[in-house]
């Protein structure tokens, strides 16, 4: 968060904002649409609860705006604590929560990850940037960042949008917490770190593969 105009010890004791995007492509008729949900929070804890309760926005807004989307197929980097780790792929086997939607999580290779999700936040951050240089409009919370990019032409409450943000508040993230079981009480995923692919199959089970593959037939990567 930054101010157009501050004192010096300003610069000192900025606040931070968490912005998570999540970008969906999908084919809609013969055309292929894309669609940005993305996360604002006070809440600085990049973790796989983290995660999970933003995943838990883009379900509702899929069920509002695309609701015969029933199969995701993710791509993320592997980063330990948000996305590949034994409390994450708990997550998947509860399907975060979801009620019809599978889910079927790929990882990028180490050192790589760089994707529409990515040019997605520089975006948002360098439009929340010009709004502070030239409209002199101070980002000091989250709630004014949302606000700034929930009153801009980039969203539309219809659906017809390409950018959608939703606020998630502190504690919100804390009550999931709270909820969330214990790291210690999930069983330990065998070489988590070789794995490419995983996929829910029923609750409390996943199916993995070291390589991402859509084989139907013959497969040799499980």
């Amino acid at each position: 968060c930054r101010e157009a105009v501050e004192v010096q010890s300003g610069y000192y004791c900025r606040n931070s904002v968490t912005i998570h995007p999540m970008v969906m492509m999908f084919k809609k008729g013969e055309t292929c649409e894309r669609d940005a949900v993305i996360a604002i929070s006070p809440d600085l804890n990049h973790d796989a609860t983290a995660v999970k309760t933003f995943l838990r926005y883009l379900d509702t807004h899929i069920s509002i705006h695309h609701p015969t989307i029933k199969h995701l197929i993710v791509w993320s980097d592997g980063c330990a604590c948000q996305y590949k780790s034994r409390l994450p792929m708990y997550n998947i086997s509860q399907r975060f929560g979801m009620q019809n939607i599978e889910i079927t999580w790929n990882f990028f290779g180490s050192r790589h990850g760089k994707c529409e999700a990515d040019g997605e936040a520089a975006v948002v951050k360098n439009n929340l940037d010009c709004v502070v240089k030239a409209e002199y409009i101070p980002m000091k919370t989250a709630a004014d960042v949302f606000s700034t990019l929930n009153g801009s032409d980039r969203n539309i409450p219809s659906g017809k949008s390409r950018r959608h943000f939703y606020l998630v508040s502190a504690e919100e993230l804390e009550q999931a917490r709270k909820k969330a079981p214990p790291s210690e009480c999930v069983p330990r995923f065998p070489a988590v770190r070789s794995v490419h692919q995983v996929c829910f199959a029923s609750l409390n089970r996943v199916t993995y593969s070291l390589l991402s593959c859509y084989c139907t037939d013959d497969c040799d990567h499980e």
